[in-house]
């Protein structure tokens, strides 16, 4: 068994926003893959719904 938590965020973009929200996500994501217990981190487009975003991460424990 695994002590690991995983989080899983939607998050909707204001039309118009997608650009800028997916340049600040890319920052973001570098910076939280640095911290301490992640495990992983990713940022994933909705194919279909432009401006839907899903973060998917994984944390070595809830502690953490």
């Amino acid at each position: 068994m695994t002590n690991s938590i995983k989080v899983v965020a939607r998050v909707m973009i204001t039309p118009g926003n997608e650009d800028a929200f997916e340049t600040y996500a890319a920052e973001l994501s570098v910076a939280t893959r640095a911290e301490a217990g992640c495990l992983s981190y990713h940022l994933h487009r909705h194919l279909n719904q432009k401006g839907v975003y899903v973060f998917v991460e994984e944390w070595a424990s809830r502690q953490v």
